[in-house]
């Protein structure tokens, strides 16, 4: 018998602000587009902000703007498009990269 698989739950208006704490975040649609008028750069720490964001739209997914406002940096490969001197790359280095979700 196998397991069943874990349900998603969206994260609740104050998970989503204590994690801001850390982070700039923003709320996205099921999508990913933002629902903030700016997108990413609308993006807060300020817990009020983020918390009237969630009750707003209490089923949101968490955005990050990448770079200087989280500090994270993200390499988004796409297998389909890679021609050899990219996939030779990624096979060069593929151990200096985390490993992550494949989004399908």
């Amino acid at each position: 018998m196998s397991a069943a698989a874990p349900q998603f739950r969206f994260p609740g208006r104050d998970q989503v602000a204590q994690f801001a704490r850390c982070a700039p975040v923003f709320p996205c649609d099921g999508d990913k587009r933002p629902r903030t008028q700016h997108g990413f750069h609308d993006a807060s720490a300020d817990e009020s902000t983020v918390a009237r964001w969630w009750d707003l739209w209490p089923q949101s997914l968490v955005g990050m703007p990448t770079g200087a406002p989280s500090g994270l940096v993200v390499l988004d490969i796409d297998p389909d498009s890679l021609t050899d001197t990219s996939r030779a790359w990624l096979e060069q280095h593929a151990e200096l990269l985390l490993a992550t979700r494949v989004h399908h």
